[in-house]
């Protein structure tokens, strides 16, 4: 199933989200996109 492979191959940001969430409760998508422009460094965004 698509959507397994996908949670499974970003696994490990995942589990930084759920801390970083633990610790500050919410997280703006512009955090967002930094923790998966360093896990991540390849990976493009849409403008």
């Amino acid at each position: 199933d698509r959507t397994r492979k996908i949670l499974n191959e970003n696994m490990d940001i995942l589990h930084k989200l759920a801390n970083i969430l633990l610790e500050k409760e919410t997280v703006t998508g512009s955090e967002l996109d930094d923790l998966i422009r360093v896990m991540r460094p390849g990976i493009e965004f849409p403008a």
